[in-house]
């Protein structure tokens, strides 16, 4: 449907010459992108809402995205797929909130154990945007400054609530690495 959606718009910006013929795929790609990238959020969001923690869906995808930006990990092969995995991930975590009580040196831990990480894998490549080496050592980089940043500010506000969602951002992200690591030997 998404790919449908594009064809159409790129058709008539190419029609009406807004966009030249050699442009047309990568319009194509950045519409749907856009449009995956639109549906994800408002289903986060709808989530949110109907779990009754739309605070904490708000701070959990800024957290995730910005790590998972730099540190890369598991991404699906089809946009249906993405959006199951990524409804999956945000339900699931927004549950747990609710039932695990975390404890500060677990956070520490897992921050611990996602800096390592970072430091020997990261970025974990996406088999569909291959990186260069100065782009990995950039990733890899920001990754740490990132995880740092997030890991900094759950204890600067020692509030239990962001705690738990830096926690579960980190462990996720890190789930997701793992997940790709442990993928590549199966091929």
């Amino acid at each position: 449907m998404l790919y449908i959606i594009s064809v159409f718009l790129t058709e008539n910006m190419r029609r009406e010459k807004v966009i030249k013929e050699e442009e047309v795929e990568i319009y194509q790609y950045g519409i749907q992108i856009t449009m995956a990238n639109l549906i994800n959020l408002l289903g986060i969001l709808a989530i949110g809402v109907l779990l009754k923690t739309l605070m904490f869906i708000i701070l959990f995808y800024c957290v995730f995205s910005s790590l998972r930006i730099f540190c890369g990990g598991y991404h699906a092969k089809s946009f249906q797929n993405c959006f199951l995995l990524t409804m999956l991930i945000f339900s699931g975590n927004s549950i747990a909130r609710r039932i695990i009580d975390v404890m500060p040196w677990l956070s520490i831990a897992i921050s611990v154990l996602l800096f390592t990480f970072i430091i020997i894998k990261a970025p974990i490549e996406n088999e569909f945007r291959p990186l260069n080496r100065e782009e990995q050592k950039k990733f890899k980089q920001y990754g740490l400054i990132v995880c740092c940043f997030w890991t900094i500010v759950s204890f600067v506000f020692i509030k239990k609530a962001i705690m738990t969602v830096v926690f579960f951002a980190e462990i996720t992200v890190l789930v997701l690495m793992l997940a790709t690591e442990n993928t590549k030997f199966l091929k």
